[in-house]
Protein backbone atom coordinates (compact mmCIF):
# COMPACT_ATOMS: atom_id res chain seq x y z
CA UNK A 1 0.00 0.00 0.00
CA UNK A 2 1.74 3.41 -0.81
CA UNK A 3 1.73 6.06 1.69
CA UNK A 4 -0.50 9.14 0.76
CA UNK A 5 3.41 10.80 0.31
CA UNK A 6 4.14 8.67 -2.29
CA UNK A 7 0.41 9.11 -3.80
CA UNK A 8 0.91 12.69 -3.88
CA UNK A 9 4.30 12.58 -5.49
CA UNK A 10 2.52 10.29 -8.06
CA UNK A 11 -0.30 13.01 -8.57
CA UNK A 12 2.52 15.54 -9.39
CA UNK A 13 4.18 13.38 -11.60
CA UNK A 14 1.24 12.74 -13.87
CA UNK A 15 0.43 16.31 -13.55
CA UNK A 16 3.86 17.34 -14.21
CA UNK A 17 4.35 14.55 -17.56
CA UNK A 18 6.72 12.92 -14.91
CA UNK A 19 4.82 9.78 -15.39
CA UNK A 20 2.95 8.33 -17.66
CA UNK A 21 -0.09 6.12 -17.25
CA UNK A 22 -2.31 3.26 -18.68
CA UNK A 23 -4.97 6.22 -19.23
CA UNK A 24 -2.31 8.27 -21.35
CA UNK A 25 -3.49 5.24 -24.14
CA UNK A 26 -5.99 6.12 -26.35
CA UNK A 27 -6.07 2.37 -28.19
CA UNK A 28 -6.09 -0.41 -25.94
CA UNK A 29 -4.67 -2.99 -28.02
CA UNK A 30 -1.13 -0.62 -27.44
CA UNK A 31 -0.85 -1.26 -23.88
CA UNK A 32 1.22 -4.27 -23.95
CA UNK A 33 3.33 -2.54 -26.47
CA UNK A 34 4.04 0.42 -23.96
CA UNK A 35 4.19 -1.53 -21.03
CA UNK A 36 6.00 -4.53 -22.55
CA UNK A 37 6.45 -6.96 -19.64
CA UNK A 38 2.62 -7.10 -19.58
CA UNK A 39 2.98 -8.59 -23.31
CA UNK A 40 5.47 -11.69 -22.18
CA UNK A 41 2.59 -13.32 -19.48
CA UNK A 42 1.27 -16.43 -19.85
CA UNK A 43 -2.43 -17.15 -19.22
CA UNK A 44 -2.17 -17.88 -15.78
CA UNK A 45 -0.07 -14.43 -14.78
CA UNK A 46 -2.95 -12.49 -16.80
CA UNK A 47 -5.37 -14.25 -14.89
CA UNK A 48 -3.67 -13.69 -11.56
CA UNK A 49 -3.44 -9.48 -12.80
CA UNK A 50 -7.14 -9.13 -13.70
CA UNK A 51 -8.30 -10.46 -10.54
CA UNK A 52 -6.18 -8.49 -8.48
CA UNK A 53 -8.07 -6.11 -9.74
CA UNK A 54 -5.48 -3.16 -10.46
CA UNK A 55 -6.53 0.39 -10.93
CA UNK A 56 -3.45 1.99 -12.59
CA UNK A 57 -0.71 1.13 -14.41
CA UNK A 58 2.09 3.48 -14.30
CA UNK A 59 6.12 4.54 -14.87
CA UNK A 60 8.38 6.94 -14.72
CA UNK A 61 9.10 8.88 -18.09
CA UNK A 62 13.15 8.76 -17.11
CA UNK A 63 12.45 4.61 -17.63
CA UNK A 64 11.22 4.66 -21.25
CA UNK A 65 13.06 3.06 -23.69
CA UNK A 66 15.19 4.26 -26.79
CA UNK A 67 12.52 4.04 -29.38
CA UNK A 68 8.75 5.06 -29.27
CA UNK A 69 6.19 2.56 -30.46
CA UNK A 70 3.20 5.03 -32.79
CA UNK A 71 4.15 7.87 -30.59
CA UNK A 72 3.94 6.53 -27.00
CA UNK A 73 7.01 5.55 -25.33
CA UNK A 74 8.04 2.03 -24.32
CA UNK A 75 8.57 0.51 -20.84
CA UNK A 76 10.07 -2.11 -19.92
CA UNK A 77 9.12 -2.34 -15.84
CA UNK A 78 5.83 -0.77 -14.61
CA UNK A 79 4.29 0.30 -11.24
CA UNK A 80 0.38 -0.41 -10.13
CA UNK A 81 -1.86 1.38 -8.00
CA UNK A 82 -4.54 -0.29 -6.30
CA UNK A 83 -8.49 0.58 -7.04
CA UNK A 84 -8.47 2.51 -3.96
CA UNK A 85 -5.41 4.22 -4.03
CA UNK A 86 -5.96 5.19 -7.66
CA UNK A 87 -9.18 7.21 -6.52
CA UNK A 88 -6.94 8.69 -3.31
CA UNK A 89 -4.20 9.42 -6.03
CA UNK A 90 -6.67 11.18 -8.26
CA UNK A 91 -8.39 13.34 -5.83
CA UNK A 92 -5.07 14.55 -4.76
CA UNK A 93 -4.25 15.53 -8.22
CA UNK A 94 -7.85 17.66 -7.85
CA UNK A 95 -6.36 19.43 -5.18
CA UNK A 96 -3.49 19.88 -6.97
CA UNK A 97 -4.96 21.46 -9.79
CA UNK A 98 -7.31 23.78 -7.70
CA UNK A 99 -4.22 25.05 -5.69
CA UNK A 100 -2.62 25.86 -9.25
CA UNK A 101 -5.37 27.65 -9.89
CA UNK A 102 -5.25 29.85 -7.03
CA UNK A 103 -2.13 30.93 -7.50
Amino acid sequence: MKTDEELKEIAQGILSGQIFTDRHIEDDDMFASIFMPVAMFDQKQLKELSDSQPGLFYEYMSKAGPRAINGYPSFFSYNILSIDETKKMIDYMGKIQEAIKKI
